[in-house]
């Protein structure tokens, strides 16, 4: 009786010892995988994000198209009223602003 006895001891200490060790060494890892799973996490935020600002700076590169057709418009008209002149240009500016408009008229935000 006394031998079966240590041998459940012997086999629970074996057991305690392996259980602290694996213990000890999710305790170790545990940084390393939250540190990880976080990375993840922000890489998803950012691969999301850099889609919606690649949206913005198409927009926003329309929208300097669409100011600088306007300006060169307005400076032709400008032109036009002090001297009478640049009617051709108006001309050309006011076909440039319909196509444009026409091309890309829907996608503007």
């Amino acid at each position: 009786m006394d031998g079966i006895a240590t041998n459940i001891l012997y086999i629970a200490g074996i057991c305690g010892g392996l259980v602290t060790i694996g213990g000890f060494f999710s305790k170790m890892t545990k940084p390393h995988t939250d540190l990880k799973d976080r990375v993840e996490k922000l890489e998803r935020v950012v691969n999301a994000n850099h889609i919606q600002l690649n949206k913005d700076f198409e927009s926003f590169k329309q929208q300097e198209t669409v100011n600088s057709i306007l300006l060169e418009g307005m400076s032709h008209l400008l032109k036009h009223g002090v001297d009478g002149n640049h009617t051709k240009q108006m001309a050309a500016c006011a076909d440039k602003i319909d196509h444009y408009m026409l091309e890309k008229g829907a996608s503007l935000k």
